[in-house]
């Protein structure tokens, strides 16, 4: 994705884009800090690139292989 595309995608981000970042930022609003709005930007770069839909299947699989291995309880 060239930084043009990327800036396309920053101008177009709906409200619900912006939720969805919120939603899985460690943040909350009202935004109280300049590092707040630096990860509030990231996750919407993540949201809006499709990186955070990669990192949550990896994290799934993840997940799903550790479901999935024996448990030696003694």
């Amino acid at each position: 994705m060239t930084p043009a595309q990327i800036i396309a995608q920053l101008r177009a981000a709906t409200e619900d884009d912006v939720a969805l970042a919120l939603d899985r930022a460690f943040i909350s609003l009202p935004l109280s800090d300049p590092a707040e709005l630096l990860e509030l930007f990231n996750r919407l770069l993540d949201v809006l690139t499709g990186e955070d839909d990669a990192a949550e299947m990896q994290d799934e699989a993840s997940v799903e292989a550790v479901r999935r291995t024996p448990c030696n309880d003694e």
